[in-house]
């Protein structure tokens, strides 16, 4: 597999070893994630979108049978693993991409709650105390967390710079890494809550360096938001 994001056509080549051609292949799987060669990320989330498919059947033949508490493990174990598995990475395609899977995650949280497929999604999500799809800022947030505290490899020494060492501005920026760098969704710049939950984040990340500490305050805030969100509606 060649990954390539340019557009422009690359010359045609094959490799061979002990004479044996290696094919070449559109999408690879690697440790559970599939990458393909434009990294765009659809194989990957279409893949997640059938584990949630068989998922939802499962849930309805057992939430039943099992305490709430029983249900949500099995979430935990057939659901949430497959949407945290790297979506550090697939989690910042354009929004309109992961519509379907969003539709799915949604329909999982009212068949556990035994809701109408037209009740309002966001205070089950409270109630139940699960994470949307904004698991990625979480896991981004994390990610940001072992880099300000110096926990992450050597390889990612470079990626960020201080703020401070570009320019030495009055910004309502802290004085932190500059996480620009980091590749978020483009439908975030107009999320005024999605802002608002990277400040807070940030400022989390700053005064809190136990990593369970920030983990379980962040998500807290990140689940909160969906009360406030509801109120508001």
């Amino acid at each position: 597999m060649i990954i390539k994001v340019d557009p422009k056509p690359i010359t045609t080549f094959s490799i061979n070893i002990a004479d044996n051609q290696i094919a070449q292949t559109n999408c690879t799987k690697y440790l559970g994630v599939i990458l393909d060669g434009k990294l765009s990320w659809y194989q990957h989330i279409t893949n997640v979108e059938d584990k949630l498919a068989q998922s939802l059947g499962i849930i309805y033949m057992t939430r039943h049978y099992l305490t709430p508490s029983a249900l949500k493990s099995v979430y935990i174990c057939l659901v949430y693993s497959h949407l945290q598995d790297a979506i550090g990475a697939w989690g910042s395609v354009p929004k309109t991409t992961l519509n379907h899977l969003n539709a799915l995650h949604n329909k999982l949280i009212r068949a556990m709650n035994f809701a109408s497929y037209r009740s309002h999604v966001t205070p089950l999500y409270h109630q139940s105390n699960l994470l949307k799809i904004n698991i990625y800022l979480l896991e981004i947030a994390k990610m940001m967390h072992c880099l300000h505290n110096g926990k992450l490899p050597q390889t990612f020494d470079d990626y960020f710079v201080p703020v401070a060492s570009v320019h030495t501005h009055l910004t309502r920026k802290p004085p932190m890494v500059n996480i620009s760098c980091t590749r978020f969704p483009a439908s975030m710049a107009k999320d005024q809550s999605g802002i608002m939950d990277l400040r807070f984040g940030i400022q989390l990340i700053i005064h809190c360096s136990d990593d369970l500490l920030f983990k379980k305050l962040y998500r807290a805030h990140l689940i909160l938001q969906y009360a406030e969100e509801d109120t508001a509606v």
